[in-house]
């Protein structure tokens, strides 16, 4: 708007939809995109070394992690996109994320080896932790955080 020296402008919702009409622009439910294909050759590998680890490594030692970050995702649900596009990707940086929490939960082999869940909140100081602070939670989860969330 700066370039053309139009100010104030304000569309109206005929407007909107007689230009996005003109450009064959439509309305698009945002989706997740999925993960990529898996190398099979990495899956062949760890087939390949799990039984010799399983020989190495005492029982307590033989860890199976997983991490699962939850943002939570004020945005908008729908985006514009030309009609007929197959994907529509919408870059991360124009979400509007608020905070998140990544939960990384790991299982020895030895059942009677515990580990916490780790949880590790976003935020610059510990008072981003302040919100998990209960009786139930605080016991079974050591509690971290960095700016990232991650």
């Amino acid at each position: 708007m700066k370039d053309y020296q139009i100010q104030d402008f304000s569309a109206s919702p005929g407007w909107v939809s007689n230009f996005m009409k003109k450009y064959d622009l439509v309305f698009r439910k945002a989706h997740l995109l999925k993960r990529g294909a898996i190398d099979q050759n990495y899956v062949a590998t760890y087939l390949r070394d799990l039984p010799t680890a399983f020989a190495k490594f005492p029982a307590e030692r033989i860890l199976n992690m997983d991490e699962t970050q939850i943002l939570l995702d004020y945005s908008s649900k729908t985006t514009i996109a030309k009609k007929g596009q197959k994907a529509v990707k919408i870059l991360k940086k124009y979400l509007d994320q608020k905070e998140g929490t990544t939960y990384v939960a790991t299982i020895s082999k030895d059942p009677e080896f515990k580990i916490p869940l780790y949880c590790i909140v976003q935020g610059i100081s510990p008072r981003c932790e302040k919100k998990y602070e209960n009786d139930k939670f605080k016991d079974s989860c050591h509690m971290d955080h960095s700016d990232k969330g991650w």
